[in-house]
C-alpha cells in the first residue's frame, strides 16, 4: 500500500510516524457515528472551519472534497488526546485541552437539542 511505503520512507529519514485507526478517532470524539458528526464536533473546537463544513451527505452523493480538512483536524485532535497510540493521563495538558474542547462541544450540542425539542439540526454551525 502507498501509505505503508510513505510511512517506511519517513521512518528511514528519521521522521516519527503515528497511525490511528478509524475506531481510535471515533473513540476520541465520544463514539460519533459518522465522519460528518466528527466534522461538526471539529467545527465546535475550531470555529474557523465552520464555513467549510459541507451539508450532510445523502447516500447517493459522493463525499465532498472539503471533508479531508475535517479528517486532518480530527487526526490532530486524536494525536493530542492519545499521543503515540496510548491514552495520556488525565493530568496531561494535551489530554485536558482536547477533553475540555470536546466536552464543551458536546454540552453545546446537547443544549441545541434541548432548544429544538430533541431534533438534530443538519445546518452547518
Amino acid at each position: 500500500m502507498l501509505i505503508e511505503r510513505v510511512a517506511a520512507l519517513a521512518e528511514e529519514r528519521g521522521i516519527r510516524v503515528v497511525q490511528y485507526s478509524r475506531e481510535d478517532v471515533l473513540r476520541t470524539f465520544g463514539g460519533e457515528q459518522s465522519k460528518h458528526d466528527v466534522a461538526e464536533t471539529v467545527t465546535m473546537a475550531v470555529p474557523a472551519l465552520a464555513p467549510r463544513l459541507p451539508a450532510r451527505r445523502r447516500v447517493w452523493e459522493s463525499e465532498h472534497y472539503s471533508m479531508a480538512i475535517f479528517e486532518a483536524a480530527a487526526l490532530a485532535q486524536t494525536y493530542f488526546a492519545l499521543g503515540e497510540g496510548t491514552r495520556r493521563t488525565k493530568g496531561s495538558p494535551a489530554f485536558h485541552a482536547v477533553s475540555t474542547t470536546l466536552g464543551a462541544a458536546r454540552e453545546q450540542e446537547a443544549s441545541w437539542k434541548r432548544s429544538d425539542g430533541g431534533q438534530t439540526n443538519d445546518c452547518s454551525l
